[in-house]
């Protein structure tokens, strides 16, 4: 399931396409790729789902070179946002 977004990280802003490329009855991985960078980033929505736990999705950056925490942040702000909207 491929999907678009654009987020604001202080004065700049981006357009990316994000990509469930994996998803596992634990884990979940995102590729997220955008002009400037590309990631990928894991969490564990599926488990959280299955065994119905209210708590935050924990994140992993498994690919990609992205040392900034804030666009790290707001890039997982705007995926979170997204699988909210599109539950299983």
């Amino acid at each position: 399931m491929k999907w678009q977004f654009n987020f604001t990280v202080g004065s700049k802003n981006y357009a990316a396409e994000a990509d469930i490329i994996d998803s596992t009855l634990q884990i979940e991985i995102i590729q997220v790729k955008c002009k400037d960078f590309s990631i990928t980033l894991q969490n564990n929505r599926p488990l959280l789902q299955f065994i119905e736990l209210k708590r935050p999705l924990t994140w992993k950056q498994i690919e990609g070179d992205m040392k900034d925490q804030g666009i790290i942040n707001a890039v997982i702000q705007k995926l979170e946002q997204h699988l909210a909207q599109t539950k299983k």
